[in-house]
This record gives structure tokens, C-alpha cells and sequence, in this order.
């Protein structure tokens, strides 16, 4: 659930987000994809635009239009468990291949050393930075 800088609160479905406006309820279906799925997540952007984080990916809803935001066509899927805008405008992901990072200028994932090689193998063009794991003593 969020709102939107509209003051209209959005909520994410098994089938896309559902928007109340104060007065009505209004049911926004997901894009007819195969990729759009259960809206796991949402978050809104500073033009009341609205990113959803699914099992697949992350979407955007603006002015009535669906637009896949990540991962490019063609690209394996990233199931995506939250999202967060920062503060400087850009999108945090916690995905199930680590942290993704979404700025106007680039987008990066922080991941694991072992992780890392396999994504590049799938995703040559997706900028990739490792972390430490912690291990256990």
C-alpha cells in the first residue's frame, strides 16, 4: 500500500492495483503480459506515477499506461519482494538476486561473488557490483 503525491491511496492485487481516491475504488488490471503478475509490492513516484515489484519484475503505472521498468525483454526474471524510493529519486529493489539499484543514469545489482558470475552469464548488459557475505564461524 501508498499513496501518491494525488493523495489518491494505491493497493496491490493478485491481478494488478486497486486505487481509492477518497470516493471511489477503482480496479487497475496489470498489463496483458505474461510477465505482469501478483503485485507484491508498490511504491509511488514523485509525479504519482506508481512502481509495482511482482514475481517478475518491476512496472510502472503513469497516466493510465503499464510500462516494464525491469528487467529489459528477453531478460531472465527478477522476483521482487520490496521497493523503496530514495530520497535523491531513484529506486531501490530487494530482489531475489540481491539489491537492485535504479537511477537515471545506470542500474546496478549488489550481490554475491557466486550470484554475481551466474547474472552476468544471463544478463551481460546489467552492471553488477559483489558484497560481502557474512560467513558463518
Amino acid at each position: 500500500m501508498t499513496s501518491s503525491s494525488d493523495g489518491v491511496i494505491w493497493f496491490g492485487a493478485d491481478d494488478g492495483i486497486v486505487r481509492y481516491d477518497g470516493i471511489e475504488w477503482t480496479s487497475v488490471p496489470s498489463p496483458a503480459t505474461e510477465q505482469a503478475t501478483q503485485v507484491r509490492t508498490l511504491v509511488a513516484g514523485p509525479q504519482s506515477e506508481i512502481y509495482t515489484g511482482t514475481e517478475t519484475g518491476i512496472f510502472e503505472y503513469s497516466q493510465q499506461v503499464w510500462r516494464p521498468v525491469f528487467p529489459r525483454p528477453g531478460n531472465p526474471p527478477f522476483p521482487v519482494y520490496d521497493l523503496l524510493r530514495a530520497a535523491d529519486g531513484s529506486l531501490w529493489a530487494a530482489t531475489g538476486w540481491g539489491a537492485l539499484h535504479i537511477s537515471d543514469a545506470d542500474t546496478t545489482l549488489f550481490t554475491s561473488a557466486d550470484m554475481a558470475r551466474t547474472l552476468q552469464a544471463l544478463v551481460p548488459s546489467l552492471s553488477v557490483e559483489t558484497i560481502p557475505v557474512p560467513t558463518e564461524p
